[in-house]
């Protein structure tokens, strides 16, 4: 996961320095194609994050050993995990095939803000 958060910083802060370096639209996207490499990662990212989060809730269960209350905590938990996380890799797909099929409209931007706010 390490590697993969700092190719993602790398590739918002490459992004951010090129939107300033770019007087308009057109020139930005003629430079940052990288954005795309951007929203992939985030779309990697976010599937490991929730498939480790809920790996690791599934192998902590006692199965059987734990009170009642506790199995159906973690098994809560497990559930909010692939739900939020799949809705984040779902949004970040959206955002992806925007950015492909449309690469000269801002229409990609409306699901990133929701993906931000989903956080």
């Amino acid at each position: 996961m390490v590697p993969i958060g700092l190719a993602q910083a790398a590739t918002g802060f490459v992004g951010s320095i090129l939107s300033m370096l770019s007087p308009t639209w057109d020139s930005y996207l003629e430079r940052g194609r990288g954005v795309i490499l951007g929203n992939t990662l985030f779309i990697l990212g976010d599937a490991l994050s929730f498939s480790i989060m809920a790996w690791h809730l599934n192998k902590s269960r006692d199965h059987g050993l734990s009170p009642l209350r506790t199995n159906l905590l973690v098994n809560r938990l497990i559930v909010f995990a692939v739900a939020t996380g799949g809705i984040t890799v779902l949004v970040d797909i959206v955002g992806l095939v925007l950015m492909l099929t449309q690469p000269l409209s801002l229409a990609f931007v409306g699901p990133m803000f929701v993906q931000t706010r989903s956080k």
